[in-house]
């Protein structure tokens, strides 16, 4: 797998997830060449051992949890956008959080978890090609 192609798989992943990285707002699109910059800030944010190795149930429960997060993120970002009023756009960004916060929790990791995951993906190529291996496999509740 190229870099290109892993920097591309790690950018899918930060955009689908980054309402739960780093909270609810409408980002502008991020090119490519951003994602060092992205990598270095996400590994910053995670206190994880470069040894650290995760098991196969834990990566496939992290894919189906990013597709998920990245659904629900894709569903609540245009009615924030249209939202009349601040109080109504902050009601929206919650309500958004908190099934964020289900999805993952419903496949059984915890927010550390998924952003120690999250973080490990986009710093780690051999981990974002098992992720990519994941996220590409068929889902029927997508």
């Amino acid at each position: 797998m190229t870099r290109s192609r892993i920097q591309t798989i790690a950018l899918t992943l930060f955009a689908g997830v980054a309402g739960l990285t780093f909270g609810l707002a409408v980002v502008p699109k991020v090119s490519i060449t951003a994602a060092p910059a992205l990598s270095e800030q996400l590994a910053q944010r995670v206190d994880e051992p470069t040894s650290a190795s995760y098991r196969d149930a834990e990566l496939k429960s992290f894919a189906d949890a990013a597709l998920e997060v990245k659904h629900i993120k894709e569903t609540y970002l245009p009615k924030m956008a249209a939202a009349d009023n601040e109080q109504e756009q902050e009601a929206l960004k919650q309500a958004a959080i908190k099934e964020m916060t289900q999805a993952v929790e419903q496949r059984g990791l915890k927010i550390d978890k998924y952003q120690e995951i999250l973080a490990a993906a986009l710093t780690r190529p051999e981990l974002a090609q098992k992720v990519g291996k994941y996220l590409s496999q068929p889902r029927a509740w997508v």
